[in-house]
């Protein structure tokens, strides 16, 4: 069958992930279904029907997402009892048998979510990019894109606390504890002067709709990240978060330089571009970049994906250096923090 062995393969792919980074019940369920992927059950057919590209547009991810609202809508449900965010108890095994059933009952619903696009915003991760923003230091502009709700736009209201250091306000509503693992960042005072963001399509936590996709996309086995993302969402304040490419975006936002800072930042947000946009991306970076001073810098702060972890890359103008401050789990966690200068290039690969 057509595309079928890339499905497979990005399920396999997809299975090992979740696997390595704590989520069993998916990985059974991806496990469970790539053996019958070319036949006529629902959940089969759904996949392989599904005419988004399959890595471009995560269609495994999207398949489960579905699956996930669905049955958080409805905590009732046989399959929500084997599901931890809702409230059932982690039983990979028994979560692998009832998808396929709940898909055949509600086909028409899983198609119909399975439409809306990947849409995470693991606000863990601001505990490594506030220790970036307090490596840089001084005033800052943060400009995110791909920045989901706009949640990490707020880095700098969460209190973040490690074995001998902690930093961020005292009586923060969120708190991150022991993402810190290796290491111990020197974290200078900043202060961000304003804050904006954009993505492909920007979410709002004060419409239900947008809080139960974002709920969605959280592991079933992730019941901590959950909680932090509710509690993320019920203090959020409000930030511009435009609806824009983020090329064109970050190209009008760098087009003038202001007094401080400016940092573009993004999490996870890379691998979901093309290879055009990538190098578009860098390009437009790369020649803000030139236009810095030392009274207007600019600096731009990668939480990607590397060889294995992710890693949280630096690179600031004038001063022309790039620096990798650690390496940590893709939802935040497991940070190593060690700071080691890297070569400093304008080749578009440094994304």
């Amino acid at each position: 069958m057509p595309g079928l062995d890339e499905l497979r393969e990005a399920g396999e792919w997809q299975a090992g992930y979740c696997r390595e980074l704590g989520a069993p019940t998916w990985a059974a369920v991806i496990e469970a279904l790539l053996p019958v992927l070319d036949g006529s059950d629902a959940a089969a057919e759904l996949l392989r029907g599904d005419d988004g590209d399959v890595y471009g547009t995560m269609r495994w991810l999207r398949f489960l997402g579905a699956v996930h609202r669905l049955a958080l809508d409805d905590l009732a449900c046989d399959l929500a009892a084997v599901l931890p965010t809702a409230g059932g108890r982690s039983d990979p095994s028994r979560a692998a048998r009832a998808v396929p059933a709940f898909v055949a009952a509600h086909r028409d619903d899983v198609a119909r979510e399975m439409a809306m696009p990947v849409q995470t915003n693991e606000v863990a991760r601001g505990g490594a990019l506030s220790a970036a923003m307090g490596w840089l230091g001084g005033p800052l502009r943060l400009r995110e894109v791909g920045a989901s709700a706009g949640l990490n736009l707020w880095l700098d209201r969460c209190r973040v606390v490690g074995d001998d250091v902690a930093w961020g306000p005292a009586d923060a509503a969120l708190r991150f504890d022991g993402l810190f693992t290796e290491g111990r960042p020197e974290v200078q005072p900043f202060t961000v002067v304003d804050r904006a963001g954009c993505d492909r399509r920007p979410l709002d936590v004060t419409v239900p709709d947008d809080r139960r996709l974002l709920r969605s996309f959280v592991w079933p086995d992730h019941v901590e990240r959950l909680a932090r993302l509710d509690a993320a969402m019920a203090v959020a304040g409000r930030a511009r978060v435009d609806a824009a490419d983020l090329v064109a975006w970050t190209r009008d936002e760098l087009a003038d330089l202001e007094a401080g800072r400016t940092v573009v930042f993004h999490s996870i947000v890379i691998m979901y571009l093309d290879l055009e946009a990538q190098h578009a991306f860098a390009d437009v970076v790369g020649d803000a970049g030139e236009r810095a001073t030392a009274d207007t810098s600019l600096a731009h702060v990668s939480f990607e994906l590397g060889d294995h972890d992710a890693e949280l890359v630096v690179r600031r103008w004038p001063e022309r250096d790039v620096h990798q401050l650690a390496t940590l789990s893709p939802h935040g966690g497991n940070v190593r923090w060690q700071v080691e200068p890297r070569p400093w290039a304008r080749a578009r690969a440094w994304i």
